[in-house]
């Protein structure tokens, strides 16, 4: 969570900061969703590392990229998860 947090304010964009705290809630409800699939945590790693990387070499084309293959990945994982509401 730090970590996506620390790229909103780092950005420098005033509107995204001032929607920091929906994003925070975005990712909480996200990062709850798919910690409840074994690996999913240690398996994100390599994405955002790929992200880190491209933010360090000032690659914001990579940088983003990155982050919208992470975006759908944590998608796809959420829509395979059983629907709390069939239980």
């Amino acid at each position: 969570m730090r970590f996506h947090l620390a790229i909103v304010r780092a950005c420098g964009n005033d509107l995204l900061e001032q929607m920091s705290q929906f994003v925070y809630s975005a990712l909480l409800v996200s990062f709850q969703a798919t910690s409840r699939l074994p690996g999913r945590a240690r398996a994100s790693l390599p994405d955002h590392r790929s992200i880190l990387e491209a933010i360090r070499e000032g690659d914001a084309g990579r940088a983003g990229q990155a982050m919208r293959s992470l975006v759908r990945s944590a998608a796809g994982e959420i829509e395979t998860l059983p629907d709390p509401e069939s239980r």
